[in-house]
């Protein structure tokens, strides 16, 4: 799989299969968790590749307007999203979507969320 602002690429034996976002949309940052890829289509929101086909997940047009710079899984049901201005929000399997509150939260928002990474001893680790 291939990734770019105006497509995404899927590769599977010998075929191309190109998925392109909405109009005039433009994908941001696409992300693998669990073995399933979400990618953030600007103006729409959150969306999940399931069967060859980008699905949106329910009530998470509510990032449509950010900049997401990382998911990772908090549990099997529940994903934590950082994006750059507004902070990290929990999405449960519903497409709930919470504030995901820490110490950091007023460091974060000031700074700038560019990357996130989880260790190898689970913590979680953010960057400018």
């Amino acid at each position: 799989m291939f990734q770019t602002n105006t497509a995404l690429y899927i590769f599977t034996n010998n075929h191309v299969k190109v998925l392109y976002p909405e109009g005039e949309n433009l994908f941001h940052f696409g992300f693998e968790v669990n073995n399933k890829f979400y990618v953030l289509e600007q103006g729409v929101g959150l969306k999940v590749l399931r069967n060859g086909k980008l699905s949106n997940i329910p009530g998470v047009d509510f990032f449509a307007r950010d900049k997401i710079y990382g998911i990772l899984s908090s549990d099997e049901n529940h994903l934590l999203v950082f994006t750059r201005e507004r902070g990290i929000f929990e999405i449960g399997q519903l497409g709930q979507v919470k504030p995901f509150k820490t110490e950091i939260d007023p460091l974060l928002i000031q700074s700038g969320l560019y990357a996130v990474i989880r260790l190898s001893n689970s913590n979680i680790v953010t960057g400018k």
